[in-house]
């Protein structure tokens, strides 16, 4: 059965970028375009692994992650924070609120991304 990857990201462009590359190699996906969205798809549909950006409309990415952690059913989901802040407090923010890992979107090409995913789903 396919993996199931829970994309919450704000930007369509963004989102369909890597929804796309996602299901080349075979994964199910399911997009939020808000916090809010995301944390009820996320309790909803139980993903394999989440791909959160921070800067979102309704409720900001690292009050997701938090929200994620402290319930029971979706406590234990890979998180991957992918975003385009790079600084030092907000990794560290992210880190300590339970991310899996912590991308900046600049860094990693599509393919990279896929193969991250990858690693951490084995």
């Amino acid at each position: 059965m396919a993996k199931k990857i829970l994309i919450i990201e704000d930007e369509p462009a963004q989102a369909t970028t890597i929804d796309l590359a996602m299901k080349r190699v075979g994964f199910e996906i399911i997009v939020a375009h808000d916090g809010a969205e995301g944390l009820n798809m996320a309790m909803e549909k139980e993903p394999d692994l989440i791909l959160l950006d921070l800067v979102l409309p309704k409720i900001d990415g690292v009050s997701v992650l938090k929200q994620l952690r402290v319930n029971e059913s979706t406590s234990k989901i890979p998180i991957l924070v992918l975003t385009n802040l790079a600084s030092g407090e907000t990794v560290k923010e992210v880190i300590e609120a339970g991310g899996t890992d912590y991308l900046v979107k600049t860094d990693y090409t599509l393919e990279q991304l896929v193969h991250k995913v990858e690693d951490v789903l084995r």
